[in-house]
């Protein structure tokens, strides 16, 4: 995912993937006043889900006549060993997005590797003032239906032609906003849940760029920015009138 939100492709320029977040909002009252302190993002998904693709873990598609072998495995794949640097990517890409919203007044993040007694002084950098948002990751998942034609491994040489695979990507993030006056309680809450299918061909893996399921991460990132935009200008104007 970090390299699908920023690496160039040379062979194919249908792969250059490049978030530019939208225009600065025109509503009356913002920006406020107040600034926003971005947590890290905390991944939260089941073990299961994050498991990286294994294309060899099921002997199924070695039987004549099987239509397809199911999986549901990591979107991120070949890149899993960087886990905490996708994350940290894209809560940057998130903070760029909210900064160029103009909804708060400046923005602020938490620095990975705070643990045991820096956490107080993680605690302290939190302006006062200050609104933080805590997200995390609740589904990040690529349901991959891999065929080989019902010829077994044969079929695979109809992958210069067809599908290697088709399916969909799938990812489920939960927003929480807490206000200045009460850190120990959300203020507001919500899950913003994306999918988008996903054929893959073997051509998809030339010049050994990320899986496609990375890249379909990346597309849906725009439309996960515009939901998490709406739900905080409406918890602004909620609390406001609170």
């Amino acid at each position: 995912m970090l390299l699908a939100f920023t690496s160039c492709n040379n062979w194919d320029k249908n792969y250059q993937t490049v978030y530019n977040p939208q225009p600065a909002i025109e509503k009356d009252g913002f920006p406020i006043n107040n600034p926003v302190f971005i947590s890290n993002i905390v991944d939260a998904r089941p073990q299961q889900e994050r498991i990286p693709l294994d294309p060899n873990v099921s002997p199924l598609l070695l039987i004549p006549l099987w239509p397809y072998d199911h999986s549901t495995t990591s979107p991120v794949l070949r890149y899993t060993y960087m886990q905490t640097d996708m994350l940290n990517t894209l809560k940057h890409l998130i903070a760029e997005d909210i900064r160029t919203s103009g909804i708060f007044s400046y923005i602020t993040t938490q620095s990975y590797g705070v643990t045991g007694s820096q956490e107080a002084e993680y605690a302290a950098k939190i302006p006062d003032d200050a609104y933080v948002l805590e997200i995390e990751i609740k589904k990040a998942l690529w349901s991959r239906y891999v065929t080989t034609y019902c010829l077994s491994y044969p079929g695979s040489l109809l992958w210069l032609f067809a599908p290697e695979s088709y399916g969909s990507v799938s990812i489920s993030i939960e927003a929480k906003l807490y206000s200045p006056s009460d850190r120990s309680k959300a203020l507001v809450q919500t899950t913003i849940s994306k999918e988008v299918s996903c054929t893959e061909w073997s051509y998809d893996q030339i010049n050994y760029q990320p899986p496609i399921s990375e890249f379909k991460l990346a597309e849906m990132f725009p439309e996960i920015m515009t939901d998490l935009r709406a739900f905080l200008i409406k918890s602004l104007d909620k609390s406001k009138k609170d």
